[in-house]
């Protein structure tokens, strides 16, 4: 199971972002961080053997940030929410359906490219549901990291495919892996 919380006092929009981050990730849940710390959140899911904890962290109303906590490889990551477009703010949106999602990660070579591969695919079961025909891929290119959500429809002839966009659309700046807060959330 993964969780996801955002900063102590959060704006609408980082709740409605944090709503549309929840869909995308299957088996995540919200937790209101109220006055807790983070250290204090990580203690509490490493007992009940949760693998990721994700934070959504937003500075004077304008920087956004997303930070992965790999709670199993004690690995931190963070990310810069350099564009957004919620479910809401499509013109053509499909709905999501409940199947865990295919997931297609896309250009994550060399060292950092892995990890950051490993990373996001330990969000995700192993075993997509393909009858819901969901597809989340994620590319990486020049330290970003585009998110996008389809969902894959048949013609009656079964000759095309149309793709339909079920959202959120993420773009993601790759900022650092965090080795000396690694003693902050895991002591």
């Amino acid at each position: 199971m993964n969780v996801i919380t955002t900063s102590m006092n959060p704006s609408t929009k980082l709740l409605t972002l944090t709503k549309d981050l929840i869909s995308l990730f299957p088996k995540t849940k919200y937790f209101k961080r109220k006055k807790f710390k983070i250290r204090q959140i990580v203690y509490h899911l490493k007992v009940r053997k949760c693998k990721n904890l994700l934070v959504l962290k937003e500075e004077s109303g304008l920087k956004r940030e997303l930070w992965q906590i790999n709670l199993k490889k004690k690995l931190v990551s963070r990310f810069e929410i350099v564009s957004s477009v919620l479910k809401k703010n499509l013109s053509t949106k499909g709905i999501q359906t409940f199947h865990d999602p295919e997931l297609i990660l896309n250009n994550f070579k060399g060292k950092v490219g892995n990890i950051l591969g490993n990373m996001l695919g330990d969000l995700f079961s192993n075993k997509p549901d393909f009858i819901g025909r969901q597809v989340l891929t994620f590319h990486f290119e020049k330290g970003l990291i585009f998110v996008r959500f389809h969902r894959y429809i048949f013609s009656s002839s079964k000759n095309d495919v149309q793709i339909q966009e079920l959202g959120p659309r993420l773009t993601l700046r790759f900022l650092t892996f965090h080795d000396s807060l690694l003693e902050k959330f895991f002591l």
